[in-house]
């Protein structure tokens, strides 16, 4: 028999067969790669994983250093402002001392 076209028709034989073959190739082929890939998909997850809590890791690692280094930084900035002021706070006990000193005594040291 002719179909539309003009061709044959195949047998159910025929298309029996392509079925056979499709089957086949999905159970012998197709099959395994889809389990090898659903392996790989798992273990790529797992390595998404692992990288995600290093990543994790890191940035606390990261604010924790930052946050260490502002404290440092103010604190040099406090020790300095410090030193500064118990500097000014001499020179002026000293001065105030000054004025209940005998002016003939001799004169307190000066400091730097």
């Amino acid at each position: 028999m002719k179909g539309p076209d003009g061709k044959a028709l195949a047998g159910a034989e025929t298309l029996l067969a392509l079925i056979a073959a499709a089957s086949d190739r999905i159970t012998n082929d197709i099959t395994p790669k889809i389990s090898k890939h659903r392996a790989d998909q798992k273990r790529l997850s797992d390595e998404v994983d692992v990288f995600g809590a290093k990543v994790v890791r890191q940035r606390t690692i990261r604010e924790d250093l930052q946050n260490e280094a502002a404290y440092l930084a103010a604190a040099e900035v406090n020790v300095a402002e410090q030193r500064v002021t118990a500097i000014r706070r001499l020179r002026q006990l000293e001065a105030r001392l000054r004025e209940f000193t005998p002016k003939s005594d001799a004169p307190l040291p000066k400091t730097k």
